[in-house]
């Protein structure tokens, strides 16, 4: 506990932290508690019978269906894990950038961590699994399988076109990649800027097709 505080961070210590921003103590120390210190907090109480049963379809369909969050995490792991292998430093994406910066020559070895890992394509898992949000046909194929889910289309697509910053970071890290790329000529940052460049066209996709799905639903009516 006398240790200097470093950037490494653990699960009850994010929470706590990010409480004590917004001006909430739930622990008397919020850079050092555990777990147990969270749940005896007297600001948090226990929420039960928070699940939800899961029939033996339902358990089978989503067993075929891409786990994108598990992809993505497996898969900056070994960015971060390559990325290490040049410095224990890194202890975040956000670190390669400055570590690029002040060792140009590295830049083959982390382009190849981003192709290698599969952090570059995860988005296409994303787009196999949940093609009906960048589909306006698919997505009324789905209400036509099953009309009882109209609703829940409609909520998903109005929340969708009421999320205004819901595209935001897509457009603020492909600015600051293709800036970089420009200036360094680094491949890194080209790569991550193409990237976020998709992430872009692909979130604009969701959002006209769910626009397109609310104007022709309303259309119906």
């Amino acid at each position: 506990m006398r240790r200097t505080g470093s950037r490494k961070q653990f699960c009850s210590r994010l929470a706590a932290q990010a409480y004590a921003f917004a001006g909430i103590s739930l622990v008397s120390d919020p850079d050092y508690c555990s777990p147990e210190d969270l749940r005896t907090s007297g600001y948090l109480v226990e929420i039960p019978d928070v699940e939800l049963p899961a029939s033996d379809p339902e358990v089978a369909f989503w067993k075929t269906r891409a786990n994108t969050l598990t992809a993505m995490s497996e898969a900056t792991n070994a960015v971060l894990r390559a990325a290490r292998r040049r410095s224990n430093s890194i202890q975040s994406l956000n670190d390669i950038i400055g570590y690029l910066l002040a060792h140009p020559n590295e830049d083959r070895h982390l382009r190849r961590a981003y192709e290698k890992s599969g952090y570059l394509t995860v988005w296409q898992l994303e787009l196999t699994k949940s093609g009906w949000q960048y589909d306006l046909d698919l997505m009324q194929a789905a209400i036509e399988r099953d009309p009882a889910g109209a609703a829940s289309m409609e909520e998903y697509c109005r929340e969708l076109l009421a999320d205004l910053e819901g595209g935001r970071r897509f457009e603020i890290n492909y600015s600051g990649y293709l800036e970089l790329a420009n200036r360094t000529g680094l491949s890194t940052f080209r790569v991550s800027a193409e990237l976020y460049a998709r992430l872009m066209t692909l979130h604009r996709m969701r959002v006209e097709t769910a626009r397109a799905w609310l104007a022709e639903s309303a259309g119906n009516t």
